[in-house]
This record gives structure tokens, C-alpha cells and sequence, in this order.
């Protein structure tokens, strides 16, 4: 985790941001809580899509395993499956993106990548969020659990969750960045 820490932090840096509203998604959520609970004078809002504070908590659906096994073991099937479901099965576009992912890390890499981030586990820094933060969710059948997703924004001192479809989740966002905002000047 320390070395995604870096690296965020080096875009942070080569950006030149003061201040900025910071998402993650699935994966890369618990990067963003710990970057929030670190950096909250540079952080005005965490969103957190789709996420969880244990990997471990979603690795053991059956669901995950099946994913897991065939990361390991198919490259391309597990690259253009990530692809597809990405892109909302869209067929040529998802073959391009599988196709990019293949070319930016190799099946050793990723494994490896993997590896780590099976071991992120935040939910001891929860409590410590003092940015705003918003946790969404894409409503019954999408990765993690509803249940999951409640759990986090249970354990975020003031998250406000919301469950519902990408137009729900699009405004919710809009709303929430809009919250605290600086009004235009003429």
C-alpha cells in the first residue's frame, strides 16, 4: 500500500494541487481513505465508489474466487472479462481495453499486484476520516455487497451512502462536490 501511497502523492505533487475532492473505486478505495486520513487539509471530499475496508471481506465470495482463479490462470479471458464488464459489455471497445491491459503489465505483474492488495485492510483508520465523504453504491448485484458498502459508511464519521443506479450515484456526486464550494465570481 505504501508504494500506491507514493505514487498518488507524486501525481498530488507534479499536479500542484492544494486542495481536491479525491475517488476511489473498488480497489483503489482504501488507498484513498488512507491518503484522506493523512492528508486532510489537501483532501475536500472522498468518494468512495464500490469499495470496501478489508479485501478480505470480498475476496471470499464465490464470486471472487471464480475471478481469481481465472486471473491466474487465463490472461486473456481474465483481461478481456475485466474489460467487458468495465465498458458494460460493449464488444470492440472492451476487446481495445483488454488489449491495453495486456500491453501495460504483464500477467507476472499483475499477479504480483494482486498479491498485495489482497492484503489492504483500513478498517482501523475509519474512524479517523475528517473529510467529508461520500460512499456509493450501484444497488443489488454489483461488487461489493450492499451490506459492505453500509459497513464503510457506518464506520466514516458522517459518510453519507447512497444506493442506486449511475444516474442516482451521478447526481449524488454532483450534489455532494457542490456542498462547501466556493461561488462563482464575476
Amino acid at each position: 500500500m505504501e508504494g500506491y501511497l507514493q505514487d498518488l502523492e507524486a501525481v498530488v505533487e507534479r499536479l500542484s494541487l492544494a486542495r481536491f475532492a479525491l475517488a476511489g473505486g473498488f480497489d483503489s478505495g482504501p488507498l484513498a481513505i488512507v491518503y484522506a486520513v493523512r492528508n486532510p487539509q489537501r483532501v475536500s471530499h472522498l468518494i468512495l465508489q464500490s469499495t470496501y475496508a478489508r479485501r478480505s471481506d470480498v475476496s471470499a465470495t464465490k464470486e471472487m474466487q471464480a475471478f481469481q482463479a481465472l486471473r491466474e490462470q487465463d490472461w486473456t479471458i481474465f483481461t478481456e472479462t475485466v474489460a467487458q464488464i468495465n465498458t458494460g459489455w460493449s464488444g470492440e471497445p472492451a476487446r481495445d481495453i483488454a488489449a491495453f491491459f495486456r500491453e501495460a503489465a504483464s500477467h507476472e505483474v499483475t499477479i504480483a499486484a494482486y498479491k498485495e492488495i489482497e492484503e489492504f485492510d483500513v478498517t482501523d483508520v475509519l474512524s479517523e476520516v475528517q473529510t467529508p465523504t461520500l460512499v456509493l453504491h450501484g444497488g443489488t448485484g454489483s461488487r461489493p455487497s450492499v451490506a459492505l458498502s453500509r459497513s464503510l459508511a457506518a464506520h466514516i464519521p458522517n459518510a453519507r451512502l447512497v444506493v442506486g443506479g449511475w444516474r442516482e450515484r451521478l447526481t449524488a456526486m454532483s450534489d455532494f462536490l457542490d456542498e462547501g464550494a466556493e461561488p462563482a465570481k464575476n
